[in-house]
């Protein structure tokens, strides 16, 4: 009775695993956009929050001040994390040069992070967030914890945008264009 038991617990666990992956991966749901009260983060919390890079080192989010930063929250699990990835390498390497970075800021551990990000050739920087990461999010506006979320911050740290779910080039485009007329 115990090894069918046994092999019915292994099924159920499965059965659910493999509709978690469906629903993260299939779940489409449509991404919202919100405009932030200027007082969620200020500028100097903002660049003081400080997060490890792959390699361990601390990376203050200081460093890019005075850039517009695109700062993405994501994981390797994710599957709208996964889809958006490819549009925010192209739109790194067409802005780079005109002060603006994609920064990633993955909820996951290194090893999974590390393997992806060397697979799809990311040209951005990457950090590390830990258990921290949710809360620092919501300071963020995102409420509800949900993945991905990007936040769009201008030259001066002040927030612009945030946006709950995957983003796309037009959205992209929309929101930067302009952020990069502004001469600083």
């Amino acid at each position: 009775m115990n090894k069918l038991r046994d092999h019915v617990a292994l099924i159920v666990a499965v059965l659910l695993g493999a509709g978690a992956i469906y629903l993260g991966t299939h779940w489409k749901k449509e991404p919202t956009t919100q405009i932030l009260p200027a007082d969620v983060l200020s500028p100097g919390v903002l660049y003081a929050s400080s997060f490890p890079d792959l390699s361990g080192k601390a990376r203050p989010l200081g460093e890019w001040q005075g850039k517009i930063i695109v700062l993405n929250l994501w994981a390797t699990w994710c599957g709208p994390c996964r889809e958006e990835i490819p549009i925010m390498i192209k739109m790194h390497e067409k802005y780079r040069a005109q002060r603006l970075t994609f920064i990633g800021l993955a909820m996951d551990e290194q090893a999974p992070v590390e393997k992806y990000a060397k697979e799809m050739g990311i040209n951005y920087p990457i950090l590390l967030g830990d258990i921290s990461l949710g809360e620092f999010g919501r300071r963020l506006g995102n409420s509800n914890g949900g993945l991905p979320y990007t936040v769009i911050i201008d030259r001066t740290g002040k927030i612009i945008t945030t946006r709950l779910g995957g983003v796309d080039e037009k959205f992209l485009e929309q929101v930067l264009q302009p952020l990069l007329q502004v001469k600083t």
